[in-house]
């Protein structure tokens, strides 16, 4: 056990003793105090998912000058587009874009409880309407 931690053996085994005779305190309970301590620096050691990664010139150029041309005129774009056609088809239907959740969802079966009654009100008449239009 000792030969896999990299330390020396005598080192863990003297100081419980010492800490035993100094606080009145049983082997035992001095070897684990050792231990949890000789081995505190081992745990402290980051994950590799929690360190700091360099960022190389390569990712900094496309951070910096691809991506934002990407996003102005691709991603942007076509992401509006989608929302439109969705919005477009919903009106079609006569719908809003909030009744397409879930009324089981608890989150929104909250929602739909503290909604004023005029609202609810709407709501329900706009999902009937789209069930007799569908």
């Amino acid at each position: 056990l000792f030969r896999s931690l990299g330390t020396d053996i005598t080192s863990h085994i003297e100081s419980p003793a010492r800490l035993q005779q100094e606080g009145k305190m049983s082997f035992y309970r001095a070897l684990s105090k050792t231990l949890i301590r000789s081995m505190a620096a081992e745990r402290a050691v980051v994950p590799w998912y929690h360190q700091e990664q360099a960022v190389s010139p390569l990712e900094t150029f496309m951070k910096n000058t691809v991506y934002p041309v990407w996003f102005k005129y691709v991603k942007g774009p076509y992401e509006r587009y989608q929302y439109e056609h969705l919005v477009a088809e919903m009106r079609g239907y006569g719908l809003m874009c909030d009744d397409q959740h879930s009324d089981k969802e608890p989150v929104v079966e909250r929602a739909l409880e503290l909604l004023p009654h005029d609202l609810s009100v709407g709501r329900y008449r706009r999902l009937m309407r789209a069930q007799e239009i569908y």
